[in-house]
């Protein structure tokens, strides 16, 4: 087996001028974010998410309220997210996106060592630099996003599942404040068999929705019905709400019929699902233990595909791409250069974010014929692609232990 050798395409007197290129693109990116964050009428998810809990607190169901403004996060997280209506709202934005902007390199910081507990320095901060440069990032910065909480939430749960169940629980059931995301660490957790840590994630969401009942006075499964059916409102029928990355829409695109469209999504999700839980299930057969981490960049491609995700969402990739330069990554020394190609593809296209640029083209001029509509799918096909890419190499792990250095013995001195 061989590593991904970025030796080859970066010499190390080129290391620091990598870098000193990555902090500028990430610096460029991130100030954009916070500026649109402090424009009028942004960072208008914080603020929604803020009346949600304000509504709560006030003895009033947020489930309740008008189409346009009712909440559709679930019980525990208008609950614990209740500090944030203390927040004085002038100075809201402001807070929240350099809160954000702190939140960031963590969230990239943690993805890395994750996968690279040994990693040196330098390729700790190029990595974190190259996540703080992409789109997705930048978007959620200005909507006043909480995904970038919600995955550090699920990386930290990650990190301490082998040390402390309670610990790890605890931040599995916070990262499920946002089920969408929550929902690819849970089942990492299941396939993994770290039954204890999901038991007590279930607990924390529980107790969080009967805090919530009880302020309301209200019957624990009334509440639960009113934000199913919010979800029904949103998500199901005709005018469900298309995500950038889930594949369903893709298929209603493909498919004429609305009924054969939706039950083709379901079977090819279901698919997909069964396919991760097949390899995980043939990885511990085998005792493969060393690669169960690698199973958690596919529960979060498929979560991405699966569920509804905005751009901003997009930050779970940070995980596929820590992963592939991790030594346990399985690849062949034929199969090196074009896992780096990919790296670097999957790198510029998180940078570019082409349906957001497609759809920011589609307000300007007339695309109004129906071939031009299908750019707005690419980050739906890159997320396909990126799914069957590691499931493929996953499913094929060998039992002996990949004998490949990391990324850090990978990069270049910069001293050089």
């Amino acid at each position: 087996m061989a590593s991904l050798n970025f030796q080859a395409a970066f010499k190390g007197r080129y290391t620091r001028a990598l870098i000193a290129f990555c902090a500028v693109l990430a610096v460029v990116s991130l100030t954009r974010g916070v500026a649109n964050a402090l424009r009028p009428g942004q960072s208008q998810d914080f603020a929604m998410v803020a009346t949600w809990s304000l509504v709560w607190l006030l003895g009033d169901n947020p489930y309740h309220l008008a189409a346009d403004a009712v909440a559709n996060y679930p019980p525990h997280a208008v609950v614990f997210l209740t500090p944030i209506t203390f927040i004085p709202p002038p100075l809201a934005p402001l807070i929240w996106s350099v809160t954000n902007v702190g939140l960031a390199p963590i969230a990239g910081l943690l993805a890395f060592k994750i996968f690279n507990p040994k990693a040196a320095r330098t390729a700790a901060i190029l990595f974190c630099l190259l996540f703080l440069s992409w789109a997705g990032l930048r978007v959620g910065l200005g909507n006043g996003q909480f995904s970038l909480l919600i995955t550090i939430f699920g990386l930290s749960a990650v990190l301490l599942a082998d040390r402390s169940s309670i610990a790890g629980g605890a931040l599995l059931g916070l990262s499920l404040m946002k089920p969408h995301i929550g929902i690819a660490f849970f089942l990492w957790f299941l396939l993994t068999g770290k039954f204890r840590a999901t038991a007590i994630s279930l607990f924390v969401a529980l107790l969080g929705a009967l805090v919530f009942a009880a302020r309301l006075g209200a019957n624990p499964l009334t509440i639960a019905a009113d934000f199913l059916s919010v979800l029904r409102l949103q998500f199901g029928g005709n005018g469900f709400a298309n995500g950038a990355t889930e594949l369903r829409p893709l298929f209603h695109a493909l498919i004429p019929s609305f009924t054969a469209a939706e039950i083709v999504n379901v079977i090819v999700i279901i698919g997909l699902l069964a396919g991760v839980v097949l390899i995980a299930l043939e990885h511990h057969h085998r005792g493969l233990e060393h690669s169960q981490l690698m199973l958690l960049s596919l529960t979060c491609l498929w979560s991405l595909l699966a569920v509804f995700h905005n751009s901003y969402d997009l930050i779970l990739m940070v995980i596929m791409l820590a992963a592939l330069c991790s030594d346990h990554f399985p690849r062949s020394s034929a199969s090196t250069r074009f896992d780096l190609a990919v790296f670097w593809f999957l790198q510029v296209a998180m940078v570019l974010e082409i349906s957001g640029l497609w759809w920011k083209l589609a307000k300007r001029i007339d695309l109004s014929a129906a071939w031009l509509s299908w750019p707005a799918h690419f980050d739906r096909v890159l997320c396909l692609f990126a799914f069957l890419f590691v499931a493929n190499r996953v499913r094929t792990a060998r039992f002996a232990r990949q004998n490949m250095p990391a990324i850090d013995n990978c990069l270049p001195d910069p001293s050089l």
